[in-house]
């Protein structure tokens, strides 16, 4: 009977042993979406981590909605407070999913986990030019990255910019968008005053370059202006 196993499956977790977890995982199998649903919320409740890979799985490749985000759910249950130990990179992928209800529940299991390693993909996510991310996901999104310090998200942005100094400020600027960080605000001051000496040697070693190409420019159109033959000016234009 679907209807009882699913059932049965909600009671196992009330009941909260890890008795139950084997049995539990064998009815992410069934055919049955409350079933397997059901099964995914239970496991989430007895928090035993021989469940974390299974319902890894199921947060991409189910075809339910409601199995993906519970199991999604589940999972920021069982890791909670793990923080870097643990790998977050296919939870993270789920920030970009188009349905609303899976993009504020990843968000609120990154936030249980706490892994500073779902800072860059959350700054990401909130691109504000991103069109299928609906208002309270992004509030929830915030809402995650805030709970991480300025120095964790300082830290983050220099390991992913890997010395490259214009994307440091790309993501310092895309944090900036979203929060107040005073931190973050001085931070990009300072490396944006930094790099003004810099781009004024070049953008004056580009000027004398442009002044020498504009100079070479008049003096070929001057010398073309002194040609009356015909067929050397056509000669000439074909070349060019």
């Amino acid at each position: 009977d679907e209807e009882y196993r699913a059932k049965m499956a909600l009671c196992l977790g009330d009941i909260k042993s890890k008795l139950a977890t084997t049995a539990l995982i064998e009815l992410l199998k069934e055919e049955n979406d409350e079933t397997r649903e059901n099964a995914a919320i239970a496991l989430g409740k007895i928090k035993d981590e021989r469940a974390k890979d299974v319902l890894m799985a199921h947060i991409s490749t189910d075809p339910s909605e409601y199995v993906r985000s519970s199991s999604i759910q589940s999972i920021g249950g069982i890791l909670d407070g793990k923080g870097s130990s643990v790998d977050i990179k296919d939870i993270t992928k789920m920030l970009r999913n188009e349905n609303v209800s899976i993009q504020s529940i990843t968000a609120e299991a990154l936030g249980k986990i706490k892994n500073p390693a779902c800072i860059i993909p959350l700054i990401k996510a909130m691109d504000p030019a991103r069109r299928d991310l609906a208002a309270e996901s992004r509030q929830d999104m915030l809402n995650t990255l805030q709970l991480f310090s300025e120095d964790e998200i300082l830290a983050e942005l220099k390991n992913a910019a890997q010395d490259d100094e214009n994307l440091y400020l790309d993501l310092l600027d895309e944090v900036l968008f979203q929060n107040p960080y005073e931190k973050l605000r001085e931070e990009s001051d300072k490396n944006k005053e930094q790099l003004i000496p810099k781009y004024k040697r070049q953008f004056k070693r580009v000027k004398n370059e442009i002044d020498s190409i504009n100079s070479f420019v008049a003096d070929v159109f001057k010398n073309l202006a002194s040609i009356n033959s015909f067929e050397e000016i056509q000669t000439i234009r074909d070349t060019i």
